[in-house]
């Protein structure tokens, strides 16, 4: 009587499943009963009467699951937006002189070598200017910035 009742269940919360692969085993444990959670919602949901889907010839049309977990979870982000608005950090204009290679407080990525493709991380660059250089790509960064003074 009650035979593929569980091959059923397994197959629909594996059909859409939030799950990844994880070394804690509560991480699984909780991630497993979420999965549960929604494919009981979704069983329950198909079975009121008040969620039936009329199409346009008023034939009536089931919630694909698809569509369920995609209602659920517009309805759970609600009006939340994940961009944060950013500032817009006023640069001060920039004079030709005092440009010198100096010692920066961290590593990070030359600028010219990145648009370069290339990866390097030096420790000098141009404080004035706040980017991190390396030697070979001082000059032709301020180069590119003032090309008045190099003509």
């Amino acid at each position: 009587m009650f035979m593929n009742g569980v091959d059923h269940a397994d197959q629909l919360r594996s059909t859409y499943n939030i799950s990844r692969k994880c070394m804690k085993w509560w991480k699984y444990l909780f991630n497993f009963l979420v999965d549960i959670s929604i494919v009981n919602a979704y069983l329950l949901m198909r079975e009121s009467v008040n969620h039936q889907i009329v199409t346009k010839k008023n034939r009536p049309r089931q919630m694909t699951q698809l569509e369920f977990r995609m209602k659920l979870a517009h309805q759970m982000l609600g009006q939340f937006h994940g961009k944060r608005k950013r500032s817009v950090d006023p640069r001060p204009v920039l004079q030709p002189n005092n440009h010198w290679i100096e010692n920066m407080p961290k590593k990070k990525t030359c600028k010219m070598c990145s648009q370069n493709k290339l990866r390097k991380e030096p420790k000098t660059g141009c404080a004035q200017c706040k980017v991190n250089l390396c030697t070979e790509c001082f000059r032709p960064y301020h180069r590119k910035l003032f090309p008045q003074l190099f003509l």
